[in-house]
């Protein structure tokens, strides 16, 4: 059996700590997105819908227990829908949809919804207690390694240097500003959301043009100069 997406959408991306969804829960923020991309099928019977499945890097506190199964109850107001969540780090969300395409080819289902929710301001990064296997520390230390780390290990094994990936850079920007305009356009599937802070009015948050929120647009005339001269992050 094939598989086919058929609908999509994720909300604005705002600042930790201090953005506008710093007072937003991940089972809102999953609840909102799943409702919009629902009010697309409205001839879709929701109990048809096999399995909903979230992915999450840091599952616990606000976002712990079963994340997938609770935004599957809130976002589509029935208990027939099972979820599950699914932690592969960064690559979780995109894991999710894999793991939806293999189940549907397999004949397992025949309709999921899947992807990624996390937020980071009411989650450190790593979670609230870290607590590694001590000998595992200290004879394997690089297996706790961030993102961080192991890309400077695969710069260093491979020959990248940081002039090859300016440049590299700059290229990914200079064919987006070369492509013809029809070419440049691109959906934006947002599902505008409504944040509640403390003490205010809610706020409806929709990306607009131009925003922080929405994919920055292609730098004309950006050279390897530019970014070799911005400051490093610690890692």
């Amino acid at each position: 059996m094939d598989a086919y997406i058929v609908g999509g959408y994720r909300s604005a991306v705002a600042k930790a700590p201090r953005g506008g969804f710093r007072f937003m829960r991940a089972d809102d923020l999953g609840e909102q997105v799943i409702r919009r991309l629902m009010s697309d099928f409205p001839q879709l019977d929701k109990e048809r819908i096999d399995d909903v499945i979230v992915g999450n890097a840091t599952p616990e506190a606000e976002q712990g227990l079963n994340l997938g199964r609770m935004v599957s109850l809130m976002g589509l107001d029935t208990e027939k829908v099972p979820g599950m969540t699914v932690n592969r780090y960064c690559a979780s969300g995109l894991e999710t949809i894999a793991i939806a395409s293999a189940k549907i080819h397999a004949g397992i289902a025949d309709c999921i919804i899947a992807g990624g929710i996390e937020t980071m301001t009411p989650i450190p990064f790593g979670g609230w207690r870290l607590v590694p296997n001590a000998r595992v520390a200290k004879n394997n230390p690089e297996w706790y390694w961030g993102m961080g780390l192991t890309a400077e290990a695969v710069a260093k094994e491979f020959n990248i240097s940081r002039e090859d990936q300016d440049a590299f850079a700059v290229e990914i920007h200079a064919r987006a500003a070369a492509a013809p305009p029809a070419r440049r356009k691109y959906p934006r599937p947002f599902a505008a959301l409504r944040a509640r802070p403390p003490r205010r009015h809610p706020a409806r948050i929709a990306p607009q043009s131009g925003s922080r929120s929405v994919r920055a647009p292609p730098r004309l005339g950006a050279s390897a100069i530019a970014p070799g001269a911005l400051r490093i992050q610690g890692l």
